[in-house]
């Protein structure tokens, strides 16, 4: 059963007595561990229940195959329907949910929790094609379900923030939803209750999220900055970013570019082109794009864009190892990015 992302959050407030199992899986570490502690406590409350939760490893099973089908079976001891959950899913499990889902008994539901699965991924393949098990795609947040977590987080700390700030913060998270709120967090903790959050503030507290090396990514590949590049490639690998992840803020970076070009094209001055963009360039950086408009065309932007998703696509569907691949790309894009100056 294949839960589209428009439908998640209502998928997420009940769950189907009749569902077997969910797979949640995605580039977003920090969504699909939120999600499925969501999924968790709409059956169990306490996550930390011995009784009505097991935890299993993809090893276990393997080493085990009879493992998950007595996990499901067992009864809890104080009542109640039982969670098992498997952290580290991936297609190797696939056989094991088809002979479980084949010979089902009592009313566990297993939770699955694995990183971003292609389309061909045969584990994939099977939840979404089920009836009986469902599967949730974690992806990292736009612009409006940044917008929207960040208002939310700070008005249950009844903490305001200025328009500008939401603006910021938009710009800077969202690679990974568990870092998003660990900044938010902290930013709610400096403002105190019912304080009031700027610019500055948020600054000098979520200025130093992994975010701000992808931001130093896009900007070196752009400029052509091939010793910054490497540097910024390297930093974002290291903070654990996946390499698609990287892949999609560069194109979203070269669709801000096309935006603005693309208006100054018809007639529409630098500025007033850049004031459109939503969310607007931080200040740091207004400078360099501005400057980048001088060099990079819509025609050229688009080549670049279509080597990115290209680069994207054999990530999910090859064998190449994604960290390489991404590196090679955006180096090409820097290439680019040279030739057109």
């Amino acid at each position: 059963m294949k839960i589209s992302p428009a439908k998640v959050e209502q998928f997420l407030r009940s769950i189907n007595p009749e569902l077997y199992g969910v797979l949640v899986f995605g580039p977003d570490d920090g969504l699909v561990r939120e999600r499925s502690d969501s999924l968790a406590r709409l059956i169990v409350p306490d996550l930390n229940d011995p009784f009505r939760i097991g935890e299993l490893t993809t090893d276990r099973i393997r080493n085990e195959p009879a493992l998950l089908t007595d996990e499901i079976s067992a009864n809890a001891l104080t009542g109640g329907r039982r969670i098992v959950r498997i952290r580290d899913a991936s297609d190797e499990l696939t056989g094991n949910l088809e002979s479980v889902i084949d010979s089902w008994s009592g009313d566990t539901l297993i939770i699955m929790q694995a990183g971003n699965l292609s389309p061909q991924s045969t584990l994939r393949k099977l939840a979404e094609g089920s009836d009986k098990v469902a599967a949730i795609p974690c992806y990292t947040d736009d612009a409006l379900g940044l917008e929207r977590i960040i208002r939310e987080t700070l008005n249950e700390a009844n903490i305001s923030i200025e328009p500008n700030t939401v603006n910021w913060l938009t710009s800077r998270l969202g690679v990974d939803r568990a870092v998003s709120r660990q900044e938010l967090e902290k930013l709610s903790i400096y403002a105190g209750h019912e304080g009031r959050i700027e610019i500055y503030d948020a600054i000098s507290c979520a200025g130093d999220s992994s975010v701000q090396s992808l931001e130093n990514l896009v900007f070196a590949a752009a400029d052509g900055d091939r010793v910054e590049l490497d540097r910024s490639i390297s930093q974002a690998l290291q903070d654990g970013i996946p390499a698609i992840t990287v892949l999609r803020t560069m194109v979203g970076h070269l669709n801000r570019l096309h935006i603005v070009t693309t208006k100054m094209a018809a007639g529409e001055n630098v500025e007033r082109a850049m004031k459109s963009l939503r969310p607007p360039v931080f200040f740091k950086f207004e400078n360099r794009f501005r400057n980048q408009l001088v060099f990079w065309r819509p025609d050229r932007i688009c080549r670049a864009i279509e080597l990115i998703l290209d680069a994207e696509y054999r990530c999910k569907l090859t064998s190449v190892p994604e960290a390489a691949l991404c590196g090679r790309t955006l180096l090409q894009v820097s290439t680019f990015s040279r030739q057109n100056r």
